[in-house]
């Protein structure tokens, strides 16, 4: 039997690792067995409280319940129990759990009549075993919220040898004294401080989770062409991180991304774009090279040169006409004439109709195909203007006409870009756990290339984390594969791997990560699920 003082220093022990311990289940092994021990108990038992969502009407509603999580024995060892009760009065640890006072029962068989609460035999038969002494206490946090409920059951006999490896009978078993129950309670307080702290970390973590998912579905309603982005991203970049773990040769052998980084990584994948929404809509969403009522206005002007050729020219037939109808000029003559104008205005309808073609083609978002002369076309466009003194094209429209490439101007590109910078100062303004601290650097440079030409700060090489080096490959892959852009075609892997290379051999991404996300195939992760869905 332990001595007093032996007693509680085996209390402050407990205190000391239950403060310590980060795993759930740790913390409940220690709460039994070191209940055990301190009253020298055989057995005990743990029960959480827990909310459950239930459907009510008007709307769903929460009710408490307590989870019978698990029992231990010193001879019989630990068992999961996980069974759901209603929280009342009637049993032994739903009294205590709603009077939140404890209970030192002599004999769980024997209670006295005028109890409300009963002890559940069928436990016991299940394990061919009898309960008799116990002590059950409120598991309270410091605000006096009950938790949960210990149960510490058997007291055994002081001058009991368990060194020779017999379980305790019933003759063995004993009444918990005063002094057990002072040990116990300290312990489930101790328990209770243990287990809130677990459950406000878990409650931070879940707020985080829900806060992170919260924001992707911004961007993506922000941003619909791009849905499903954000978690793509997220997914390839953590895969690619876990794979970088297992290298064990080559500039990689010393990274290793513990859990918390690997979660600071993620959340930094998922909010990489989250700046678009303080980004302008009509940009953010741009589809082609002009803005839709900018190429209705252009269509309708040359609509409207159509028109205005034809007027002007059958005004000027029918003056003619009668000069000539004066002068007696034959029938025949005149219904040439008449013939002629209809076939100049129908090849002039059909030059407009295929200038109508080449603004549309000239508008898609793509390099030019070499049969089409957007100079050409925008030539064309002048010399109407000047034919009918009229602007049929505007500086801006004739300007976002002549994008080489993809659908953004120069300074709607940096408009887009700035993104990256929102990004960042939104993030910075999250008070982030110790751990977290570097999402809003992660993301931050994202979009930043190894020989300096990146944005928004043009980082080279040793000032761009490793993290969003990651991130960057990830990035440019789910772009170019993306089947959800309207204003571009999806690539296939082997194009998108082609231009990732080119991009490395150009110094701005790292070739070596390529490598190993190549060779790894870190692309198919994404038959996996969503990432969201599967984090922890």
């Amino acid at each position: 039997m332990k001595s007093e003082n032996a007693k509680f220093l085996s209390l402050i022990e407990v205190g000391v690792a239950l403060t310590a311990e980060k795993s759930f289940e740790k913390i409940l092994e220690l709460i039994l067995q070191k209940g055990m021990e301190i009253s020298n108990a055989d057995a005990s038992s743990i029960y959480l409280i827990e909310k459950i969502k239930q459907e009510a009407e008007p709307f769903p509603i929460q009710v408490s319940h307590l989870r019978f999580l698990k029992t231990a024995n010193r001879t019989r060892g630990t068992r999961l129990r996980d069974r759901l009760l209603d929280l009342n009065r009637k049993s032994l640890a739903g009294f205590v759990a709603v009077e939140g006072k404890a209970l030192r029962i002599k004999d769980a068989y024997d209670l006295p009549p005028d109890v409300p609460y009963k002890f559940e035999k069928k436990y016991d038969a299940d394990l061919k075993y009898r309960s008799k002494s116990m002590m059950v206490l409120p598991l309270k946090s410091a605000e006096g919220q009950v938790l949960g409920v210990l149960q510490i059951i058997n007291k055994v006999r002081d001058d009991f040898d368990w060194d020779l490896s017999v379980e305790p009978t019933e003759p063995d078993f004993v009444e918990f004294s005063e002094e057990d129950e002072n040990l116990l309670t300290a312990l489930a307080s101790q328990a209770a401080v243990a287990l809130n702290n677990l459950k406000l970390n878990r409650e931070i973590k879940n707020l985080f989770e829900s806060f992170v998912k919260a924001s992707v579905m911004a961007i993506e309603s922000r941003d619909p062409t791009t849905s499903g982005h954000s978690d793509r991203v997220a997914l390839l970049t953590v895969e690619t991180a876990l794979i970088l773990n297992r290298v064990e040769i080559g500039k990689f052998r010393t990274v290793q991304f513990n859990s918390q980084q690997i979660r600071e990584l993620r959340y930094a994948s998922l909010l990489h774009d989250f700046g678009k929404i303080g980004v302008k809509e009509d940009v953010l969403s741009k589809e082609k090279k002009l803005f839709p009522h900018e190429l209705e206005a252009l269509m309708l002007r040359l609509e409207s040169a159509k028109a205005l050729h034809q007027a002007e020219s059958w005004k000027n037939f029918s003056h003619a006409l009668l000069d000539q109808i004066e002068c007696g000029c034959p029938i025949h003559q005149l219904k040439q004439q008449k013939t002629d104008l209809e076939q100049k205005l129908s090849a002039f309808e059909n030059k407009l109709l295929l200038l109508r073609k080449n603004v549309l083609t000239a508008n898609e978002p793509m390099v030019m195909a070499q049969d089409l002369d957007i100079k050409k076309v925008i030539g064309e466009i002048d010399e109407l203007s000047t034919n009918f003194g009229q602007n049929l094209l505007s500086d801006e429209v004739r300007m976002r006409l002549s994008i080489p490439k993809g659908s953004l101007s120069e300074l709607e590109r940096k408009e887009i870009e700035s993104h990256v910078t929102h990004t960042f100062r939104f993030l910075s303004e999250i008070a982030w756990t110790e751990e977290l601290s570097n999402v809003a650097e992660i993301a931050h440079a994202h979009h930043e290339k190894l020989d300096g030409s990146g944005y928004p700060r043009g980082l080279t090489d040793l000032q761009i984390p490793l993290q969003s080096k990651i991130m960057t490959i990830a990035d440019i892959y789910d772009a170019l594969t993306a089947r959800d852009r309207p204003y571009k075609k999806a690539l296939d892997t082997e194009r998108a791997l082609n231009i990732l290379n080119y991009e490395a051999r150009n110094n701005k991404v790292d070739q070596d990560l390529l490598k190993l996300f190549i060779d790894a195939k870190v692309w198919t992760c994404l038959n996996d699920g969503s990432l969201l869905k599967k984090a922890s």
